[in-house]
C-alpha cells in the first residue's frame, strides 16, 4: 500500500501559531523511534552502535546544517530491536523499519468512540451553520486513515511509538509529541472470537420514507457480510417495543426470512429510544460464555418522545450495561438526532458512533462499524507511561487519565466522572475495553507541556517517555504486556529560527489535520458570537495547510496523504467559512 518513506526536506516555522499535540493514534500511524537504552530511569537515551540516533527516520544532531531533515529517512534495517523487555522476554516496540505495502502492514486496530463528523459535514454542505458540539475532534481524527507500520508477526497487539518536537525562535520551551500505533501481525483467523449482535431500529414516524429505507439497506449491506455462527438478534421500537428476531446463531439459509422481516418494519408513532435501547441490552446479554463480545447498534432520526425520555438516564443505561460486557453502538439517520445523545451513547457504552446520509452511505457505515464490531482482537487494553522529570499530560482528547507519583494512567474514555485506579488492584483500569480490527486507522490527540526553562540542550538525546502496555486476547482468553521506551534521538536546525524533530512525515500530517480539527471547532464556537473571528481562525487553518501540502514532495504525498486528506480539509474548511458568513436556514 505504501512506499519505503522518502527523505523529507525540513518545513519552514509556521507564522500560524503551531500548538503541537502528543498522538496516541491506537491502530494509527507510526514508525517507531525505539532506543538502544533498557528500561530504567528517564532523562537521556543512547545512540545505536553506528552513531546514528535510533529511530526509523533518525535525526540529525543538533549542529547540523540548516538543508538537514528531522527525518532522514534512515533504512530501518542499520538498526537493530534493542528496546526494553519485560519479564517474560519479549521486547517493548523498539525501532520499526519504514510504513509496509499493505500485504504486511497487519490487522489495524481501532478504539471506538465517535467514528467519523459526517452529521457535521452533511450540515455544512447544506450551508447550514453546525452548532457547538456538532463535531467531535475524536470523530475528526478517526475518519482519517494513516500509515501503518509493518508489525511483529508473533505479536498479537504491537505497539510503535515515535516523537516529534518544535521550537519556534524565541520560544521559552517546545511543544513535543508522542505518537503511538497499535496493530497486530496476527490473522484474523488468529484472533477473532464470537459474537452476539442485536440490532435496535427505530420505527417512530419521523422514521417514514427515505429514511427508513436507509436503515433497510444498511442492515442488508450487513447481513451479507455477517459471519456464520454470530449470535444475531434484532429490535424494534417507536410507542412500543418489541422482538422482531429472538437471538440465535446467523446462518446464510435465515437471510430470506430476517430480510423479509426487516423489510416489513414500518414507522409510525413515538419514540421510547430508552425502551428500545433497554430491550436490545435485554437480548444481547442472553448471549453465554462462549461469545467474547456482546454489541448493540441503535438506530434512530431523532430525540426520545416516550418512555424515559432523559438523556442522561439513556447514556447510564448504555454506560451500565458496557460494565457487564454490553457494549453499544449509534447509528444517527437524518438531521433531527441528538448528535450529543448518540455519542455519549456510544462513548459510555464502549462502542462507536456513526451518521447515515443516504441508501448509500447507510450501507457503507454498516459495513464500516462490521469491522470494529465483528472482528474484536483484545479486551481490557491499558496503558500507563511515565516522562521524563517534569514533563506533563495537558489534554487527552476522548480519554481520562489520571497521574500519581510521576506516572500517568489512561484511565478510558471520557465520563463525567474519571475513574480512579483500585490501589488494591496491580492491574491498571482498561484504556480501551475493546480493541478491534478495522481498515482504516483513527487518532485519538493528547498534548505534553514540556519543563518551563527547557533549553535545547536538553532535548538532545532524552528519554522522554517509558510506555508500559498490556491486554487481554479476546480469543486465547490470556493476557500479554510490553514496555516500549521513546526518545528524541536529536534535533534540527529550522531556517527560520529554532529547532525540530520529527520522527516522520506521518506525524507532520497528523499535527497538520489536528490543527484544522481544532480550528473547525473553534470557528463552530466563535461563530455564534463573532464571524470576523471565526472566518480568521479558518483562514489561518487554510494558510497552514496550504504551506504544509506544499513542503511534501508529489511523491510523500501519495505515501503518506490517506484520504481524507489535504485537500479535503481545505474545502471543509471553506465550506465551513461559507456557511458562517451567509447561513442558510435549517
Amino acid at each position: 500500500m505504501h512506499a519505503t518513506p522518502i527523505p523529507s526536506r525540513p518545513f519552514p516555522l509556521r507564522r500560524l501559531g503551531w500548538s503541537l499535540l502528543i498522538a496516541l493514534a491506537f491502530g494509527a500511524s507510526a514508525c517507531a523511534a525505539g532506543t538502544s537504552t533498557s528500561a530504567g530511569a528517564l532523562g537521556t537515551a543512547a545512540d545505536d552502535a553506528s552513531g546514528t540516533p535510533n529511530g526509523a527516520y533518525a535525526a540529525k544532531d543538533v549542529s547540523a546544517s540548516p538543508s538537514q531533515t528531522g527525518f532522514a529517512g534512515a533504512d530501518a534495517s542499520a538498526s537493530a530491536d534493542t528496546s526494553s523487555a519485560d519479564a517474560s522476554g519479549k521486547s517493548g516496540g523498539g525501532v520499526m523499519g519504514p510504513a509496509s505495502g499493505a500485504s504486511d502492514t497487519g490487522i489495524g486496530l481501532k478504539p471506538g468512540g465517535p467514528q467519523d463528523i459526517a452529521y457535521f459535514r452533511m450540515k455544512v454542505g447544506a450551508k447550514q451553520l453546525p452548532k457547538p458540539g456538532d463535531m467531535t475532534l475524536e470523530g475528526w481524527l478517526n475518519e482519517h486513515d494513516t500509515v501503518l507500520p509493518k508489525p511483529d508477526p508473533a505479536r498479537s497487539v504491537d505497539l510503535h511509538a515515535m516523537a516529534a518536537l518544535l521550537q519556534p525562535a524565541g520560544a521559552a520551551k517546545p511543544e513535543v509529541a508522542l505518537q503511538i500505533g497499535l496493530n497486530s501481525g496476527k490473522s484474523l483467523a488468529d484472533v477473532s472470537a464470537k459474537v452476539a449482535l442485536t440490532l435496535v431500529i427505530d420505527r417512530s414516524g419521523s422514521m417514514q420514507g427515505d429514511k427508513i429505507a436507509y436503515v433497510h439497506a444498511g442492515i442488508q449491506a450487513l447481513l451479507a457480510q455477517l459471519p456464520v455462527g454470530t449470535r444475531l438478534s434484532v429490535v424494534s421500537f417507536s410507542s412500543d417495543v418489541r422482538t422482531d428476531w429472538p437471538a440465535k446463531d446467523w446462518d446464510l439459509k435465515d437471510l430470506p426470512a430476517i430480510t423479509a422481516k426487516v423489510d416489513a418494519i414500518t414507522a409510525d408513532g413515538g419514540t421510547d429510544f430508552f425502551g428500545g435501547l433497554q430491550e436490545g441490552l435485554a437480548q444481547c446479554k442472553t448471549a453465554g460464555a462462549d461469545y467474547a463480545f456482546h454489541r448493540v447498534i441503535i438506530l434512530s432520526d431523532g430525540q426520545p418522545t416516550e418512555g424515559n425520555t432523559s438523556s442522561a438516564a439513556i447514556i447510564q443505561l448504555a454506560a451500565q450495561a458496557a460494565k457487564t460486557g454490553c457494549s453499544t453502538s449509534t447509528v444517527g439517520v437524518g438531521f433531527d438526532f441528538d448528535p450529543n445523545l448518540m455519542n455519549q451513547v456510544a462513548q459510555q457504552g464502549d462502542g462507536t458512533a456513526w451518521f447515515a446520509q443516504d441508501a448509500a452511505h447507510a450501507k457503507e457505515v454498516f459495513l464500516n462499524d462490521l469491522e470494529t464490531m465483528l472482528l474484536p482482537v483484545a479486551s481490557n487494553l491499558w496503558i500507563k507511561f511515565k516522562l521524563a522529570s517534569g514533563w506533563k499530560v495537558d489534554q487527552i482528547y476522548g480519554f481520562d487519565w489520571v497521574e500519581k507519583d510521576g506516572e500517568i494512567t489512561v484511565t478510558g474514555p471520557k465520563k463525567d466522572a474519571p475513574a480512579i485506579p483500585d490501589p488494591g488492584t496491580t492491574t491498571p483500569p482498561a484504556a480501551l475495553p475493546t480493541l478491534f480490527a478495522s481498515k482504516k486507522n483513527g487518532l485519538v490527540m493528547v498534548r505534553l507541556l514540556a519543563p518551563e526553562g527547557t533549553q535545547v540542550e536538553q532535548l538532545q538525546g532524552l528519554l522522554l517517555a517509558e510506555i508500559s502496555y498490556g491486554y487481554a486476547l479476546a480469543k486465547e482468553k490470556t493476557q500479554e504486556q510490553f514496555t516500549v521506551p521513546v526518545s528524541v534521538p536529536g534535533v534540527v536546525a529550522v531556517p527560520d529560527g529554532g529547532w525540530m524533530y520529527f520522527a516522520s512525515p506521518i506525524v507532520r500530517r497528523a499535527f497538520t489535520l489536528l490543527q484544522v480539527g481544532r480550528a473547525l471547532d473553534k470557528a463552530t464556537t466563535l461563530a455564534v458570537t463573532d464571524v470576523a473571528a471565526a472566518q480568521a481562525e479558518l483562514d489561518a487553518a487554510t494558510a497552514l495547510v496550504a504551506e504544509e501540502k506544499a513542503a511534501f514532495s508529489a511523491e510523500e504525498l501519495a505515501t503518506y496523504d490517506l484520504a481524507p486528506g489535504f485537500d479535503d480539509a481545505s474545502q471543509l474548511v471553506a465550506a465551513l467559512k461559507t456557511a458562517i458568513a451567509s447561513p442558510a436556514a435549517p
